[in-house]
């Protein structure tokens, strides 16, 4: 018997179950508006089982003679996944945005694709050798009614309704409605984001709670239930709406065993606290499935801490005055010396800021300058689309109101990332740190904007020298800096104050996570208002940049405290030379070689999950 051949709609969570329907034998055809770059890197895995299609399943005829080439291209299908959805309009019935036209758009989406995707393939699904199967994406908001959503909540509604009219008109097809629970998707991070313009304070804040406790599901999880029905669903489940962990269902032992099994198999959050309502005495697999392989390809690199250095920008003067040196062959810098770089080192995407401190050294109006250069870093990331993105720079924040005036250009106009900054600003005894008052009108500002903060030590000569010629201040006191920038703003109860901004550490926080007990302690002890588990639990909300810090000790230390799901890649070229940036990560392969999930996490998936949970795509050009 060939493969079986299932069709699945949407990204997203459409990603996960992709994934493992191909892990399990399967041929999938995956119809989604873009090719996103992890779909591209998933077909270039499984190129004679993967076919993607293009196509926006809102427009009814363009899908539809989609669905009709797929028909004519292959003769069959033994399962259909109908994931695709929107959120959108995100807002109350009283609203201005929730006119009938917004309304019609988020039905074509969420409810009428769905009926076109069955009129085209009921046919080839009723010749189905495996018996054909129609698995509905749904969500509890079909039976919630979260208040501001109204579209949402009535196309789900409607969907569970269009499940149990197929499978009463269609009884040689199975179809199950699957409520996969909340998914850390891009779905979650925009609820996070946006939500409270539209839903009660409560509710938000539940969706917030949820994503901060680390309960969300994992794509994989749920994903896997979904496949695994796409492939063998009970004929008792047809017409039914079932969450993905078997909560309706605990009796059924065949569907149990699919939650089960995906629950023990990727998620040690569910390992260690299974369900109540999931007998432990159940098979770890079920028996008509067999084990998902874990054998995957190399894993496609993003990078965090990736420097330009601009034409006005006296780098190799400036390195020479803190005791370093610059690779000469960087200089002058180029976006072709680090697509180069990144080529080599298997780099897809890099993270593109300002020298730490600029524009310090440079000579001008220090605002126009700073204006300038994100200026040049967004025509770089245009030029070179998909391949780079960057941190804003909001130059020196002695000049709160010119900081100020730039946070909506370079985060509004310009598209960055975040905002990329400096430990301290000024020099010697009149630096100011970050948790300084004078700058929180600036932290109010990036809090309001649920913004990602990319906080890098400074290099400012202090009045002690450095020892050698070899301990320059990137070496000997950067890392110190970003400690102390740090445990300024937690023991001033600042990053409790603004908890909506992600914090994270260039350089695994230099020192932060071996001296963060003696803060916790001493600290409290000289008078903070924190108490030294507070202290300790501020710290580990943060987010951990490994470039040239993945030694064994600073790993260690990471996993300790139990934050290594926070940690991203980074390699702070072109500061440094490829053979620098490589000794780290096989020190960081090392120690992960044990445990590849968490290494293939590091290299991407954590910094992915980090800018979905603030609303931001850092791939532009796949929208």
């Amino acid at each position: 018997m060939a493969r079986p051949l299932v069709l699945v709609t949407g990204a997203g969570l459409g990603l996960a179950v992709a994934g493992t329907l191909l892990r399990l034998g399967a041929s999938v055809l995956a119809i989604s508006r873009t090719r996103t770059p992890e779909l591209e890197q998933l077909s270039e895995q499984h190129a004679d089982a993967l076919f993607l299609r293009e196509c926006d399943i809102a427009d009814e005829s363009t899908f539809h003679s989609e669905l009709n080439r797929i028909e004519t291209t292959y003769g069959r299908l033994d399962a259909l996944v109908l994931n695709a959805g929107t959120l959108d309009p995100l807002a109350r019935l009283d609203s201005p945005r929730s006119t009938a036209d917004a309304w019609k758009t988020h039905f074509d989406v969420n409810l009428f694709s769905c009926v076109t995707a069955l009129q085209a393939t009921i046919p080839a699904l009723r010749r189905s050798e495996l018996g054909g199967k129609v698995i509905f994406v749904s969500s509890g908001a079909a039976t919630g009614g979260v208040p501001g959503w109204a579209p949402y909540n009535a196309s789900k509604a409607a969907l569970n309704s269009l499940c149990r009219t197929l499978a009463n008109e269609e009884p040689d097809i199975t179809a199950v409605a699957v409520r996969p629970g909340k998914v850390d998707t891009a779905m979650q991070a925009a609820i996070r984001a946006r939500g409270n313009t539209s839903m009660t304070q409560k509710d938000h804040a539940s969706f917030i709670q949820v994503y901060q406790d680390g309960r969300l599901v994992k794509p994989e999880d749920a994903g896997y239930v979904i496949a695994a029905l796409a492939l063998r669903a009970p004929k008792e489940l047809s017409g039914q709406f079932v969450s993905w962990d078997s909560k309706e269902y605990p009796a059924h032992g065949a569907f149990r065993a699919l939650s089960v099994n995906a629950i023990a198999l990727y998620s040690p959050v569910y390992k260690a606290k299974p369900h109540a309502s999931i007998s432990p005495s159940v098979p770890r697999c079920p028996p008509f499935l067999p084990m998902p392989s874990t054998t995957t390809s190399p894993t496609r690199l993003i990078d965090v801490h990736h420097h330009i250095f601009p034409s006005m920008y006296p780098k190799a003067a400036l390195a020479r005055s803190v005791g370093f040196r610059t690779p000469p062959a960087h200089l002058p810098w180029s976006p072709e010396i680090s697509l180069h770089a990144m080529d080599a080192l298997g780099v897809e995407l890099a993270i593109l800021s300002a020298p730490a401190g600029f524009p310090h050294g440079t000579v001008g109006d220090p605002h126009e300058i700073t204006k300038s250069v994100n200026g040049v870093l967004r025509d770089i990331c245009k030029q070179h689309a998909g391949r780079f993105a960057f941190w804003g720079c909001l130059g020196d924040w002695t000049d709160v109101k010119g900081a100020l005036e730039l946070i909506p250009y370079v985060l509004d106009e310009l598209k960055a990332v975040g905002i990329a900054i400096s430990s301290s600003y000024g020099e010697g005894a009149d630096a100011k740190y970050i948790g300084d008052d004078m700058f929180d009108p600036i932290w109010e500002e990036l809090n309001r904007r649920n913004a990602v903060v990319f906080l890098h030590g400074s290099q400012t000569p202090s009045s002690t020298p450095y020892p050698h010629e070899t301990l320059g201040l990137p070496i000997s006191e950067v890392p110190n800096e970003t400690y102390k920038a740090l445990f300024h703003l937690i023991v001033t109860g600042k990053t409790r104050r603004w908890p909506s901004i992600a914090l994270l550490l260039a350089h695994l926080g230099g020192s932060a996570a071996f001296l963060a007990p003696r803060v916790a302690a001493l600290s409290h002890y000289m008078g903070s208002e924190l108490s030294e588990d507070e202290i300790l639990e501020e710290f580990k909300k943060c987010w951990w940049d490994a470039a040239l810090s993945s030694g064994k000790g600073t790993l260690s230390a990471l996993e300790a405290w139990g934050v290594s799901e926070r940690i991203v890649w980074g390699s702070d070229f072109p500061a440094v030379p490829q053979d620098t940036v490589k000794w780290f990560e096989n020190q960081l392969q090392d120690f992960y070689q044990t445990d590849e999930p968490k290494l293939r996490s590091i290299h991407r998936y954590n910094v992915q999950r980090l800018f979905e949970s603030h609303g931001v795509d850092i791939f532009p050009s796949s929208r």
